[in-house]
């Protein structure tokens, strides 16, 4: 989970700089944010796919947004589950189109 966490983060300090147009060279924001380069156009790869329109000015060493309206919101909510609170922990759930199944998995304390 940690490493999921991670990338979100990651990747909203990212959009965040290049909304701002302050990223530096892809080697200076991957130094920032502690990865690799690699990783760097990882992420913007997922903003692109996400509908964001992103260039590279060699100039001004910086990603910048073509289409200044987009913009992401992300929200992370951590909830301590303290002993004896929940019996139940729901995995999560996954539907398919056609045939409507669930696929939800639990955890029970003893």
């Amino acid at each position: 989970m940690m490493l999921n966490l991670k990338h979100i983060e990651r990747l909203h300090q990212l959009h965040q700089r290049i909304r701002a147009e302050n990223t530096g060279s892809p080697a200076a924001i991957a130094k920032q944010l502690c990865t690799s380069r690699r990783n760097i156009y990882f992420l913007v790869g997922k903003l692109k796919f996400y509908g964001a329109k992103i260039a590279y000015s060699r100039k001004r060493k910086t990603f910048f947004y073509l289409n200044n309206e987009f913009d992401i919101k992300m929200k992370v909510k951590i909830e301590v589950i303290r002993e004896g609170v929940a019996k139940k922990i729901y995995g999560g759930s996954t539907f398919f189109k056609k045939n409507a199944s669930v696929l939800t998995t639990y955890t029970e304390q003893r």
